[in-house]
């Protein structure tokens, strides 16, 4: 990479080994060993960097998302990121002060940077927050944004969610994975309501009866947020499928007291415990459990989807805590986070929307509005009809009565 690619894409340069290790200890607080620690090769058993293997579709999705930075003035002034550590030093900012206000967090980190570094000037103000934006990308696997920042569509055609200036970090992760149920005044809507008559219903959602009698076309995300997100026009689901990751998440915060603090679960992982839990129990014993076909239909996604490999190899079971759940089963969970999409797919199963001109003729015309219509068009026709054969009745009653009056003589 030339010198002005360099200066345009400061993170695009591979990362190295040793800030893979550094960005799994800030984001899960890796134990390394002593040879991890001096930068060389690892070979302690124990340590957490023997499973790096296992994370390697997270290490491409941070190489990939990382390489996308441009600061706001490549050829002159400072940069908000000039490297990898910059960005995991802001990582490791969000993580131990997740409760204070984006821009008091965002400033106060780059003036202390400066002063360390003997800066003279600060990066642009757009610059640090995007920044943040991409720090909060990895740390979360959320798309997000700051106030009056404008970095286009993503590929979704989605806007990502905005982050603002008044709100923490843990303000954002709130907003992002709202808890069901937890309206104000306590009450549920009528949606919510209706979830825990179709829990019972979810072990069917198999991703194999999504995609062949719903029709649905299982599509991989790297936004946590887009999780089991139903497509009706376009006939999708998305599925985060970073199953490495949750894991991850799951055995950092498995000595915390809380399983949806979403501050204590940032300072500990990557996200709040419950919402770690519920999601891998999604996808291993809901969408994919152990049978023969779903595990064919995997392996297929892993091969030709992208689909992390870890998907493979993961189990709920070893991450969990007594307390975690009254059961080993996918309906011992609540689903506070996920429970009414699963819920929107249990209703798209049952009622899937029409794909073909004649089914969406139809659907539109069988609203109550047209049924009504179409009851009292039978009842005038009807109508009709009974008049019309009373009539015929009456005049073939007529001509028999005129036959007896009047009969006719032979000649």
């Amino acid at each position: 990479m030339d010198n002005l690619s360099r200066s345009i894409f400061p993170l695009a340069r591979d990362v190295t080994r040793e800030q893979l290790r550094s960005l799994c200890q800030v984001m899960w607080q890796w134990e390394l060993c002593h040879d991890c620690k001096a930068a060389k090769d690892c070979g302690t058993a124990s340590c957490p960097w023997q499973q790096a293997p296992n994370l390697e579709a997270f290490f491409q999705f941070y190489r990939e998302v990382t390489a996308s930075y441009v600061p706001e003035r490549p050829m002159e002034g400072t940069r908000a990121l000039s490297s990898h550590d910059d960005l995991i030093a802001i990582i490791s900012t969000l993580k131990n002060c997740s409760q204070a206000h984006r821009h008091v967090l965002t400033r106060a980190h780059f003036a202390q940077r400066a002063e360390a570094r003997a800066e003279q000037c600060l990066p642009l103000p757009i610059d640090q927050d995007r920044a943040f934006s991409l720090a909060a990308r990895v740390l979360a696997m959320v798309n997000s944004s700051a106030e009056h920042q404008a970095d286009g569509l993503l590929e979704s055609g989605m806007l990502p969610l905005t982050w603002q200036d008044n709100r923490s970090f843990s303000d954002f992760m709130e907003t992002a994975f709202p808890l069901q149920g937890d309206e104000k005044g306590g009450r549920e809507s009528p949606r919510q309501q209706l979830i825990p008559d179709q829990a019972n219903k979810w072990p069917k959602l198999t991703a194999k009866r999504l995609k062949k009698m719903a029709g649905l076309e299982l599509v991989a995300t790297d936004n946590l947020q887009n999780h089991l997100r139903l497509d009706a026009k376009h006939k999708t689901v998305e599925i985060y499928h970073y199953t490495s990751v949750l894991k991850e998440n799951l055995l950092s915060s498995v000595h915390c007291d809380s399983h949806d603090d979403t501050a204590r679960g940032i300072s500990e992982g990557n996200m709040p415990r419950e919402l770690a839990l519920e999601t891998l129990a999604t996808i291993k014993e809901i969408l994919f459990p152990l049978d023969a076909d779903s595990q064919a239909l995997l392996r297929t996604l892993v091969s030709k989807k992208s689909f992390d490999p870890d998907c493979l190899r993961v189990d709920t079971r070893p991450y969990r805590r007594p307390d975690d759940c009254k059961g080993a089963g996918a309906a011992t969970l609540p689903y506070r986070y996920w429970g009414a999409r699963l819920s929107d797919l249990c209703e798209h199963m049952e009622t899937p929307t029409p794909s073909g001109h004649l089914e969406r003729w139809m659907e539109r015309r069988s609203g109550a509005r047209h049924v009504m219509m179409a009851t009292l068009g039978g009842v005038v026709l009807a109508v009709l009809l009974g008049a019309a054969s009373l009539a015929v009745s009456i005049f073939q009653a007529w001509v028999g009565y005129q036959q007896w009056q009047h009969p006719v003589n032979p000649s």
